[in-house]
């Protein structure tokens, strides 16, 4: 329009001239307007996004209608689903997994928690349950699994076929109104960290690496052949289950040596029939010695 208006009379020449001047003022305006209009789409874009996905998050096409849960073996199906929280009215889309999955390792027995969903109304959980090792002795009995990490106290009836480790001399977890105890996957607990100090964490790994190896494979020092770890002086000694024959492993050398001597030790026992007429049994008695002591 600009250029419309210069070609009349004799202010087309200065129009003519000002002409630049008026396409430049139009590019502006037009750019302007088209970012106006871009702005006007998005808003509209997103308006619109947010209705469909308001609509989706109601529609009953998504709503759940089935839930397979795998990996319970001591937590029952139902009790996995009514920690989810899932409803039969619960629209799929609108679940938010992680805080689901974090309802659901609240149990003691859970250790971790996988939530995915499969469209248009199924939702699949996979739950890993706490595996015992051992019970511990602290004001009272509790669990305590692979990783470490005390997780439950045992209950009055409850009977577990696991080794008892005492001696070690660490404050007792908070314990919740279900028997679980405050404790997160690392260990720790509302009073802190369960073994708190740099010894009582050593002493810990220690002693589940005598788990671990007692456990793995037909073992002479199987994992049933371990009726009590205790901690002494800054050693472990472990007790057979057949008749509480002590086995000291020192601190002052590697777990996996005297491991290997206490199998040998104890195979030659077993074969000799002398097994019966040791009193104790000391792993480490220098370096390439081990100490078996004869009953008075």
């Amino acid at each position: 329009m600009t250029i419309r208006t210069s070609s009349y009379g004799k202010r087309g020449a200065s129009l003519r001239s000002s002409g630049r001047k008026g396409v430049e003022m139009s590019m502006a305006m037009r750019l302007a307007v088209v970012a106006a209009g871009l702005i006007l789409l998005a808003g509209a874009a997103g308006a619109g996004v947010y209705g469909i996905s308001r609509w989706l998050c109601h529609s009953p096409f998504f709503t759940v209608t089935g839930v397979t849960i795998n990996g319970c073996n001591r937590v029952s199906e139902e009790t996995i689903l009514k920690l989810s929280g899932v409803k039969p009215d619960s629209n799929l889309l609108a679940l938010d997994l992680d805080t689901m999955a974090h309802s659901i390792e609240t149990h003691p027995w859970i250790q971790s928690a996988s939530i995915s969903k499969k469209l248009p109304d199924r939702l699949e959980i996979a739950i890993t349950e706490r595996q015992p090792v051992a019970m511990i002795n602290l004001d009272r009995l509790y669990l305590l699994d692979s990783t470490g990490t005390v997780f439950k106290k045992v209950e009055k009836g409850e009977k577990f076929d696991l080794p008892l480790i005492t001696g070690l001399s660490v404050a007792a977890p908070e314990q919740n109104a279900d028997g679980s105890a405050n404790v997160d996957t690392k260990g720790s607990t509302n009073s802190g960290q369960a073994f708190a100090g740099s010894t009582e964490q050593e002493q810990m790994e220690r002693i589940l690496e005598i788990i671990r190896r007692a456990s793995s494979g037909t073992r002479t020092l199987g994992i049933n052949n371990i009726s009590e770890i205790h901690v002494e002086q800054g050693d472990i000694v472990l007790y057979t289950s057949d008749r509480g024959l002590p086995l000291r492993f020192s601190s002052n050398a590697p777990v996996k040596l005297q491991f290997q001597r206490a199998e040998k030790i104890l195979h030659h026992l077993y074969s000799s029939g002398k097994y019966k007429k040791i009193a104790k049994v000391n792993l480490y008695y220098g370096s390439d010695t081990a100490l078996a002591k004869l009953k008075q």
